[in-house]
């Protein structure tokens, strides 16, 4: 069985430079650090947002003393996590007892009632079980992936702030896109969120990448010299999912061979290449404003691997200010990285061939 996944939303059997991370995020929580009561998780898509957050939750859900709930974003976030509370407490045998004698069904959601009479009744339902949570010494963990700035996430955010003034026993994990956390977070009601703990997810180290694929590999018997194991991490670049893809790709290459070849690399990058452009990039692109989109695409069009702010001021014929504005948006979205004062590159594998492509495909008319 290929040991590699390349699925989103999934805990990857290889979590690879995480571990830690998940044990100090743990850790944290069940010693009640405030800091990580509230924290934001970010990273560019495919950097491992999901199988985090998700590591975390099931890793606490095998305490006794923890709830956790992971809710998906919906119109209805504040009634989805009452319901959800509703089920888990009635399912945990230290609470069950407690939560029948409260009658619930006096906060039941009527057909009749008005949206917001259908929050304000899951408001009620949520405290208190809440109140019941804390009675028994229980903590809520809260997940809750790609969030964006809309209303129903400001609304859940605030009730949520509220729940913490009230001193229940309750954290959050909150996942997103750098560019919609910083949204969300600059938001006039929601400056809180600015004290949460931040939780940036880096790049995978290329000795990390090297090993854990000598290691995969050197498990199904094949092995790998470490010249390939170099160009390897070269072509993953640190990028989460591009690790798991050219790990899945190049391991059905290999099934019956004992020896993973430059060769064998060489015959996978065509599919590996095409995997981020259409999986990946594409969804990326469509993301980016119009003028982020020109910014890359000149940036792209530099043969060199380094490309100076005063190449894209030149070139994009603005001043060195607008530049800027788009050089720190891109950085913060993660697919630019500046190795030093004055020079851009791109952080991506293949990141550079895609945005050549995007162009041409654009230029043609039809």
């Amino acid at each position: 069985m290929n040991p590699f996944d390349v699925g989103f939303g999934k805990v990857p059997k290889i979590f690879l430079d995480r571990s830690e991370l998940v044990e100090t995020t743990l850790k944290a929580l069940k010693d009640e650090n405030s800091l990580f009561q509230t924290s934001l998780v970010y990273g560019m898509r495919g950097s491992g947002k999901t199988s985090f957050m998700t590591e975390v939750s099931e890793k606490l859900a095998k305490d006794d003393k923890w709830l956790t709930i992971d809710l998906s974003i919906s119109d209805g976030l504040i009634e989805d996590f009452a319901d959800y509370l509703e089920k888990e407490s009635k399912t945990n045998q230290a609470l069950a007892a407690s939560i029948q004698s409260l009658g619930l069904s006096a906060f039941g959601l009527s057909a009749s009632f008005s949206r917001k009479e259908e929050g304000e009744a899951a408001k009620i339902k949520i405290e208190s079980l809440l109140e019941q949570l804390t009675k028994k010494n229980i903590s809520l963990l809260l997940t809750i992936d790609e969030v964006t700035n809309t209303k129903a996430v400001r609304e859940f955010a605030s009730f949520y702030q509220v729940l913490v003034r009230k001193k229940f026993k309750i954290a959050i994990l909150l996942a997103g896109l750098p560019e919609n956390i910083n949204q969300l977070i600059t938001h006039d009601v929601l400056t809180f969120l600015l004290r949460a703990n931040k939780i940036l997810l880096p790049t995978l180290g290329d000795y990390s990448i090297m090993d854990s694929y000598l290691k995969t590999f050197g498990k199904g018997g094949r092995q790998i010299s470490s010249e390939v194991l170099t160009k390897m991490a070269a072509y993953v670049k640190g990028y989460a999912y591009a690790f798991q893809l050219l790990g899945y790709l190049l391991w059905n290459q290999t099934e019956n061979k004992k020896r993973v070849t430059d060769k064998d690399l060489e015959a996978v990058l065509p599919t590996y290449q095409a995997y981020l452009f259409q999986n990946v990039y594409t969804l990326m692109y469509r993301q980016f404003t119009g003028q982020e989109k020109l910014f890359l695409k000149v940036m792209a069009q530099n043969d060199v691997l380094e490309v100076p702010s005063a190449y894209l001021v030149e070139e994009l014929g603005k001043t060195k200010a607008y530049v800027n504005v788009y050089r720190d948006r891109l950085l913060k979205s993660q697919v630019l990285t500046s190795p030093e004062r004055g020079q851009l590159t791109f952080s991506l594998p293949y990141f550079k061939d895609f945005l050549l492509q995007q162009a041409a495909l654009e230029a043609v008319e039809i």
